[in-house]
């Protein structure tokens, strides 16, 4: 389940960042597929950094929130932020590196 937070983010924070549509399709459809493996923890997860694929972005990682089986929001953070739990509310963090 996608909520329209979700989207709404999705619009504002990625598609108006010249990303290649290919690039945003693979993206959701990871989102999609971690939402499917997801077992009810509310986990925060980064799926990819930008810069790695020749972007040039401050705000370089992209990173989703799941709650109860849902997408709930997308944000972009800069890779030297702190990533814990505790700020998010989430269970679990990690890294989806694997493309």
């Amino acid at each position: 389940m996608v909520k329209i937070h979700f989207l709404k983010r999705w619009r504002e924070r990625l598609e108006s960042r010249n990303i290649p549509k290919e690039l945003l399709n693979k993206l959701m459809i990871r989102c999609y597929k971690l939402v499917e493996t997801n077992y009810g923890q509310d986990e925060m997860i980064c799926l990819i950094d930008f810069n790695k694929y020749g972007f040039n972005f401050y705000e370089n990682e992209l990173w989703i929130i799941i709650r109860g089986n849902s997408l709930v929001t997308i944000f972009r953070r800069n890779k030297n932020v702190p990533k814990t739990t505790y700020g998010s509310r989430v269970d679990n963090v990690s890294y989806v590196w694997n493309w």
